[in-house]
């Protein structure tokens, strides 16, 4: 596995996804017989959209929210959206950060 490293994102920079790259299993048998390299053509990862997903939806932050008052409004836990977002003990969260919410 290669983890590439860069600058540190600056506060409200959108994070880039990029594609994870997967290994190609090879069967001994298959390459002992092939008489010509075959091409591994890459694959296109897919992500959920989110109509295939109804009960998720996204909230951006308010000034004065707070995650018990996010909480409230979508009919889940605290600890439901602290484990959803990785979100620490700090409960801290900033003014237009993005949360993942599943709804019941």
């Amino acid at each position: 596995m290669v983890l590439n490293l860069r600058e540190p994102r600056k506060r409200g920079e959108d994070i880039t996804i990029l594609p994870i790259s997967q290994p190609v299993q090879q069967n001994k048998s298959v390459i002992a017989s092939a008489t010509k390299p075959v091409e591994a053509k890459p694959s296109t990862p897919t992500y959920p959209r989110e109509t295939a997903q109804p009960n998720r939806v996204t909230h951006t932050v308010a000034q004065g929210e707070t995650l018990f008052a996010i909480s409230r409004k979508y009919g889940v836990t605290v600890e439901n959206l602290k484990s959803w977002n990785s979100i620490g003990s700090q409960n801290i969260i900033s003014i237009g950060q993005k949360l993942v919410i599943f709804k019941p």
